[in-house]
């Protein structure tokens, strides 16, 4: 499908407005239930990694009516990059205000040292690369567990931005989750709550 947005950049493009020299080919978890395919779409449900396009060519198909016309491009992932692909989405690979505040990817829960306390390691179970962890509480009062992010500027973000969470409830007891941003690790000063409600059995973002 092509966006509202990307008619308006081929637009754009046409009238010699944009250039499209340098494209990306973006990629992500996101399932058509928990992402809706839209018009009005301008990002992936969930973008895990974004690769330069190295090569684009055509495909005209002139037995069928009326004839098909196809555009195809090519990108390599690297070998260590793995995930359950179920979106691609193609940028153009200059924007003008692409900055620090970017796209970022914070976390793949995939080493378990990197947390306090250290939760399980799942190699069964996971949406990106080939592991995820598992974190669990006593049934009866929540666990918190702590990542440490360093050198994350988000001031420059605004209301519009969002933040994705890809997490697997393993039983229906599960009351939430709370993703808790705090300022200084020393001083632990809260800065933003994100609050993803009980769950089902299955995966959500």
């Amino acid at each position: 499908m092509i966006t509202k947005f990307g008619k308006r950049f081929l637009t754009n493009f046409i009238a010699g407005n944009s250039s499209l020299s340098s494209k990306e080919m973006a990629i992500g978890i996101a399932t058509s239930t928990e992402y809706p395919l839209a018009d009005t779409n301008s990002r992936l449900g969930f973008e895990f990694y974004r690769i330069p396009i190295r090569q684009g060519g055509i495909d005209i198909d002139a037995t069928s009516s009326p004839t098909k016309y196809t555009v195809i491009f090519s990108a390599t992932l690297p070998t260590n990059i793995a995930g359950k692909i179920n979106e691609i989405g193609i940028y153009s690979g200059q924007s003008s205000t692409r900055n620090i505040y970017d796209s970022k990817f914070l976390s793949n829960f995939e080493l378990p040292y990197q947390w306090t306390p250290e939760p399980e390691l799942d190699q069964v179970n996971s949406r990106v690369l080939d592991s995820s962890l598992t974190f669990t509480s006593n049934s009866t009062s929540p666990r918190e567990y702590t990542y440490p992010i360093l050198d994350l500027d988000i001031s420059g973000y605004n209301p519009l931005d969002t933040m994705c969470l890809s997490y697997k409830a393993n039983d229906a007891n599960l009351s939430s989750v709370k993703a808790r941003l705090y300022s200084r690790a020393f001083c632990r000063k809260q800065y933003k709550v994100f609050v993803y409600v009980s769950r089902c059995y299955g995966w959500y973002i």
